[in-house]
C-alpha cells in the first residue's frame, strides 16, 4: 500500500493506540497519521466521520484507513458487523481505501468475528491482508494479500517478495489445502482460549482491586487499564518480579492519548506460568502503594 498508493503528506487514519510496525511504515513513507480512538464497537465511526468533513474542508487527502478488526492488537477489541457496514460505506463514498488487518481473524475462542470489511464490501475499496507468523510459526514471515484486481496489479508494479524461499512457500501452501491446516488452527484456538482465561482469572483473583480489563474474544493481547498507579512505573516494578511487558503509551503515535494502560501477551506462555501473573503484579502494585 504504502509504496504504491501512499504520497508525502497523505493522511492514513489508523486507531488509537495500534500496532507500531504498521505507523512506522507509513511514517517512513512520509504519510502523515491520524489516530482514531477506539470504542467498544471498534474503531469509532463517528470521529472517523468528522475527520474526513474536516479534511474535505481542508482539502487534505486521506489515503487509508488501517484497521485491525478482530481481536485488535493491543485492546482485544473486535469491531462490530454495524461498524464495519458504516465505515466500509464512508470510505466507499469518499474513495479513501481501507486496509483490513486479519492477522488475528482465525483466532476466535468460540464465537467467529463477524463477516470481514472486505467481503462487505464486496471486494472494492479494500486491501485485506493476513500472516501465518500467528497460525504455523513465529518465525514463519509469510503472510497474504487479498484486493481488487486493479489493486494488486498496480502492488505487482512496485512491490516484489525476494526473501522467502519457494520451498517454505511450496509447503506452507501444501499444508493450508490440507485438513492438517485447519485442525492445527483449532488446536490454537484452544491452546489460547486456556492460555487467555488462566491469565484473566489469575488476575480477577489477585488483582481486582488495581487492574480493570475486558475480556478478549480472541487473539494474544489483553488490554488493562492501571487504578491507582501509573503504568510506566508498574512497568519496572512487575519487572522486578519476573513479569515483563509494554506499557501502553508505546501503542500511541501521541503519547497523551494513553489513559493508564498495559499491553500483556498470554500467547507466549503455558497456563501455569499465566496463573502467577497476578500474585506478581500484586506485589509489584503493592511496592508502589507503600
Amino acid at each position: 500500500f504504502c509504496a504504491t498508493f501512499l504520497n508525502p503528506g497523505d493522511i492514513v487514519l489508523v486507531e488509537g493506540p495500534s500496532f507500531p510496525g504498521t505507523v512506522e511504515t507509513i511514517l517512513k513513507y512520509q504519510g502523515k497519521i491520524i489516530e482514531v480512538p477506539i470504542t467498544p464497537e471498534g474503531m469509532s465511526y463517528q470521529a472517523i466521520e468528522e475527520i474526513v468533513a474536516k479534511c474535505g474542508r481542508s482539502g487534505e487527502v486521506i489515503k487509508g484507513i488501517y484497521t485491525i478488526d478482530d481481536f485488535h492488537n493491543p485492546t482485544g477489541i473486535t469491531m462490530s458487523e454495524n461498524n464495519r457496514l458504516m465505515i466500509g460505506q464512508l470510505a466507499l463514498e469518499n474513495g479513501i481505501m481501507i486496509l483490513e488487518d486479519s492477522t488475528y481473524s482465525g483466532l476466535f475462542f468460540e464465537i467467529a468475528p463477524p463477516l470481514d470489511m472486505y467481503s462487505m464490501n464486496g471486494g472494492q475499496g479494500v486491501l485485506r491482508m493476513g500472516t501465518f507468523s500467528k497460525t504455523i510459526a513465529t518465525g514463519l514471515r509469510l503472510g497474504w494479500l487479498q484486493g481488487s484486481s486493479e489493486a494488486i496489479d498496480a502492488i505487482k508494479k512496485t512491490r516484489s517478495d525476494m526473501g522467502n524461499a519457494p520451498f517454505i512457500q511450496t509447503a506452507v501452501s501444501r499444508f493450508i489445502e490440507s485438513s492438517e491446516y485447519s485442525s492445527h488452527v483449532k488446536e490454537m484456538r484452544s491452546l489460547y482460549r486456556s492460555q487467555c482465561k488462566a491469565l484473566t482469572n489469575s488476575l480477577t483473583q489477585h488483582c481486582s482491586n488495581y487492574l480493570e480489563f475486558i475480556e478478549p474474544r480472541g487473539g494474544f493481547f489483553l488490554w488493562p487499564k492501571c487504578i491507582g498507579v501509573d503504568s510506566a512505573a508498574l512497568t519496572k516494578s512487575a519487572a522486578e518480579e519476573g513479569v515483563i511487558f509494554p506499557d501502553g503509551s508505546l501503542f500511541y503515535q501521541d503519547p497523551s492519548l494513553h489513559e493508564n494502560h498495559i499491553r500483556l501477551a498470554f500467547s507466549g506462555n503455558s497456563p501455569e506460568r499465566l496463573g502467577e501473573v497476578g500474585l506478581r503484579l500484586r506485589k509489584a502494585f503493592e511496592k508502589l502503594l507503600d
